[in-house]
């Protein structure tokens, strides 16, 4: 039997039993396919080969971690696609309002200043946030993920994904309020999330040879 036709969770047994090398082959096998996800994720091609080694770089450290519950190309994707938004989220660096209509008429000197506390106290309050929450809300509302694709970023159900959102939806309004900017403040955040699900945008969802299985 060639090694071409061993399945790659033969080949992760192979490299947890002491032969390293194997794991070659599996990066062989997907790194065009994770380009490709990691690509649609961050629209920056310069930026792909450095999360791809840090995607091989944490498969490998944590391989032990892969209980074989889905297809390891689904494992390996949802580490890639981790490692992206991640990237993506720490050039932006903290939530971006800017494209709030906070107001509906147009800034003066004023409505700017009100726009950047009220971009500070959300920036706070979704600190605040337990973390399960705080990445549904970073998933929808920052980066743009439709619910398919934060559920299967995170590797939860879409129904998780929506509870989710609600609750951090209503905890930033309660930590709002406490500050005095619940009802501008979410309101945006409401507004931002439905501009996002009706803007098209490039999915990062997997190819279908490595959708998770339920």
């Amino acid at each position: 039997m060639t090694m071409g036709n061993v399945s790659d969770e033969e080949l992760v047994e192979h490299v947890l039993g002491g032969r390293p090398a194997m794991f070659d082959l599996l990066m062989q096998r997907h790194t065009e396919r994770l380009r490709r996800v990691v690509r649609s994720v961050l629209k920056d091609d310069a930026q792909v080969d450095d999360v791809l080694q840090e995607t091989f770089l944490r498969a490998f450290a944590h391989l032990a971690d892969f209980q074989g519950n889905s297809k390891f190309a689904s494992w390996l994707t949802r580490i890639a696609v981790n490692e992206a938004v991640m990237r993506k989220r720490r050039a932006v660096e903290q939530v971006d309002v800017s494209g709030m209509d906070l107001s509906g008429r147009d800034a003066g000197p004023e409505d700017v200043a009100a726009s950047r506390q009220l971009g500070e106290l959300l920036e706070k309050a979704v600190e605040a946030l337990p973390e399960n929450y705080k990445d549904v809300f970073m998933l929808r509302v920052v980066d743009g993920f439709s619910v398919a694709e934060t559920a299967w970023v995170l590797g939860v159900s879409e129904e998780a994904v929506r509870t989710r959102a609600f609750r951090a939806n209503e905890q930033l309004r309660a930590i709002l309020a406490e500050a005095g900017g619940a009802g501008s403040v979410a309101g945006a955040a409401d507004r931002k999330a439905r501009a996002a699900r009706r803007t098209p945008r490039a999915p990062a969802a997997p190819t279908p040879e490595c959708a998770p299985r339920n």
